[in-house]
């Protein structure tokens, strides 16, 4: 039987096709398994920051929040980017 990782995230999953097996056939560890799963979770946070982005933006045209908040929330979203892209390297 095939184990799978699967992230969770606000409840739900990510679908199958998505999901990194733990073993390959004959059962053998899934190569970089690890690295991968980590891959995702930061490609999916950092598209879930992406939304959260447009969510406050959409917020402040509608007048809901003003500007302040606004950027007060910009902030600790740049700072969570920081976080999940990591340090440039120069080249």
């Amino acid at each position: 039987m095939l184990g799978l990782v699967v992230v969770v995230v606000l409840g739900s999953t990510v679908p199958t096709a998505l999901a990194v097996p733990a073993t390959v056939a004959g059962g053998a560890p899934f190569p970089d398994r690890d690295l991968i799963v980590r891959d995702r979770d930061r490609r999916l946070r950092l598209a879930v920051l992406w939304e959260k982005r447009q969510a406050v933006t959409a917020l402040r045209d509608a007048n809901e929040i003003d500007d302040i908040v606004l950027r007060e929330v910009q902030a600790a979203m740049d700072v969570e980017e920081v976080r999940l892209l990591g340090p440039v390297t120069p080249d």
